[in-house]
């Protein structure tokens, strides 16, 4: 049977200091999300790591201790966290501290 595949942006991880971090998923499905990988591009079709904007957790030069989103935080307060220009938040003074969506898998 037919079936059309419709893109739909990937889940928001963490929300931090102004900077959005978003899941990616492994070959573009939505089911099959990795847990270890991220990107700050949600336009991103297949968020794999030849983009700019995405990362690896294991690569971000901070300490690794505590949970996910800690190290997701400290990178982003270190300045290693790449942002597309479009999507800087002009109030990232004015967002609330941390806002927390991740879900392990």
């Amino acid at each position: 049977m037919p079936y059309m595949k419709v893109w739909q942006e990937p889940e928001l991880v963490l929300e931090h200091a102004g900077v959005k971090v978003y899941a990616t998923y492994k070959n573009e499905d939505d089911e099959e999300r990795m847990t270890r990988s991220f990107t700050t591009d949600p336009r991103e079709e297949s968020g794999g790591l030849e983009s700019p904007y995405a990362f690896p957790l294991h690569h971000l030069q901070v300490p690794h201790h505590g949970t996910v989103v800690d190290v997701l935080r400290r990178a982003i307060d270190a300045g290693l966290v790449k942002v597309p220009d479009d999507l800087v938040s002009a109030h990232a003074a004015d967002v609330p501290e941390t806002t927390i969506m991740y879900h392990p898998v």
